[in-house]
C-alpha cells in the first residue's frame, strides 16, 4: 500500500530526529544557518550591522551583549555628545532618534520646557495657588465655566439664564483682553456683574468685595416653565 504524503513527511522528520540526536554538532551548524537565513530586518535573531549609520541625530556605535524585551540593543552617539542605549528596531523604525535632547528643544519651542509655561502675561504658572496660576486668570476660567459648560451645577444660574461671557473675553486668547479691562483681581474681591442680569462685559463687571456681592446679589429661583 503506498504511502500517503503526510505518512512520508513524518517518516522524514523522524528520520532528520534520530540524525541530529547522533551527531549534534551538525544540529547547531543548521540552527546557525537558519538563524542567519531568517534574521529580522529591525533587530532579532541576529542583528544587522548599523555601525556608524546615523539615526535622526544619533550615531550607532557598537551593539551591546544584553537584549530588552528580546531584541539587540546598540550604544549610540547622540549630535549634543551624550550616550544612549536605543533597540535596533527603534532606530530603524526612528521611533528614537535623540537621546531625548529633539523632544526638549520641540517642547521648548510649543511654549513648555521642564514642565514650565512659557510665560506672556505671567499668569498662568509660579503663582501661590493649587494649579499655580493666578487668581485673576482663574476668575475667567470659572466665569467661563458657569456660562458655557451645561455640566457645571452653576450653570442654571449663569448659562441657564442666558447669561453669557462677551466675546472678546470668550475667545481663545482672550485672557489678555481681558486682564486689560479688569486689571488683576484685587485682594479679598472677586468678579461682579453690576447688573446681575446683564451679561459678563466690560461695562458690566468690577472686582467687589463678598459684603458688597450680597448686596447686588439677585434672589435665586428658578420658575418652572
Amino acid at each position: 500500500m503506498a504511502m500517503t504524503k503526510e505518512a512520508r513527511r513524518e517518516q522524514d522528520r523522524e528520520h532528520k530526529r534520530k540524525y541530529y540526536q547522533a551527531h549534534p554538532e551538525q544540529s547547531r551548524e543548521r540552527s546557525r544557518r537558519w538563524y542567519a537565513a531568517n534574521r529580522r530586518k529591525a533587530g532579532g535573531y541576529q542583528h544587522n550591522d548599523l555601525t556608524s549609520q546615523m539615526f535622526g541625530r544619533l550615531r550607532a556605535l557598537n551593539p551591546l551583549k544584553e537584549r530588552r524585551h528580546g531584541g539587540f540593543q546598540w550604544l549610540c552617539l547622540c549630535e549634543c555628545g551624550n550616550e544612549v542605549v536605543v533597540r535596533a528596531r527603534d532606530l530603524r523604525s526612528g521611533a528614537t532618534r535623540s537621546c531625548g535632547c529633539l523632544q526638549r528643544e520641540s517642547a521648548k519651542a510649543m511654549g513648555t520646557a521642564n514642565g514650565e509655561a512659557k510665560r506672556t502675561h505671567g499668569h498662568t504658572v509660579g503663582h501661590d495657588t493649587v494649579s499655580g496660576v493666578s487668581r485673576t486668570y482663574t476668575t475667567l476660567g470659572s466665569m467661563k465655566q458657569r456660562c458655557n459648560n451645561p455640566n457645571r451645577d452653576s450653570y442654571p444660574w449663569y448659562g441657564g439664564r442666558g447669561i453669557t461671557v462677551c466675546d472678546e473675553w470668550n475667545a481663545p486668547h482672550g485672557f489678555e483682553v481681558f486682564l486689560a479691562d479688569m486689571g488683576e483681581r484685587p485682594e479679598g474681591t472677586t468678579i461682579d456683574r453690576i447688573d446681575p442680569d446683564g451679561n459678563y462685559e466690560p461695562s458690566n463687571c468690577r472686582w467687589s468685595t463678598p459684603k458688597q456681592q450680597c448686596n447686588n446679589r439677585r434672589p435665586r429661583s428658578l420658575v418652572a416653565a
